[in-house]
């Protein structure tokens, strides 16, 4: 388990459910390795900044879960996270 973010305020406020996503590329055309990445170190933080901004004035998440998918691309993989959770303030 790894914290990403402090943790908010024990008396926060609750603004209701936020969902947000992102994605990243792992490949290279016609290699045994795939091993160029592209937006994939930064689609944690990507996909925990977009539920933040579905409500706005939010500072946190609480209740927050996580899922990752992943796919393959014709250059390599997709990998894609969606983070839920409940926005306060």
């Amino acid at each position: 388990m790894t914290t990403i973010v402090p943790m908010p305020p024990v008396n926060a406020q609750k603004m209701g459910p936020v969902k947000g996503s992102a994605s990243g590329a792992l490949g290279a055309l016609a290699t045994a390795y795939y091993f160029i990445p592209v937006g994939l170190n930064s689609r944690m933080g990507r996909a925990y900044q977009a539920a933040l901004n579905e409500a706005p004035g939010a500072t946190a998440l609480t209740d927050v879960t996580l899922q990752e998918n992943w796919y393959w691309i014709v250059i390599g993989t997709m990998r894609h996270v969606t983070i839920t959770g409940e926005a306060v303030q």
